[in-house]
């Protein structure tokens, strides 16, 4: 939730995600709100979110879907659990102090996580930003000119 008041625009200039996680697809719910919803249809071979995926004697879907891992309750029950998200954006702010003059903490309603393939990198003492981590950005490029071969 955007804590500014007037609230400001949802969009990724205001640092704020546009786009949902693997297995998850966006539904507008009014013109003022959106939600990441499953998505059921997007992969069968593997155990839904929150649905069963091992434990003794278990002999159905041992894989949970993207976004999900297999999480061990006990010896009779495993489960689809949401892995930790993180809203930064790529090259947003993850550190520092935020507009309002607070530390960038959860505490504050921020989070200190980087995308996949960025670093959290401190700039100064008001400021740090999530940076290409430059060679998972050049190994990931290197891949995809060898499959365009």
């Amino acid at each position: 939730m955007d804590q500014h008041q007037p609230p400001r625009p949802w969009t990724p200039a205001n640092h704020h995600p546009t786009c949902c996680p693997p297995s998850f697809y966006c539904s507008p719910q009014n013109p003022y709100f959106s939600q990441c919803l499953y998505n059921t249809t997007a992969n069968t071979t593997c155990a839904a979110g929150h649905a069963q995926c091992g434990g003794k004697g278990w002999t159905g879907k041992t894989c949970c879907i993207p976004g999900f891992s297999c999480e061990s309750r006990n010896e009779y029950y495993s489960g689809c659990e949401p892995m930790p998200l993180c809203t930064n954006a790529r090259f947003g702010q993850c550190g520092g102090i935020d507009a309002d003059g607070l530390p960038w903490t959860p505490a504050n309603h921020h989070s200190d996580c980087c995308p996949e393939n960025f670093d959290c990198s401190y700039v100064n003492a008001d400021y740090s930003q999530c940076k290409s981590n430059s060679s998972s950005v050049v190994l990931t490029t290197i891949e995809e000119e060898k499959a365009l071969k």
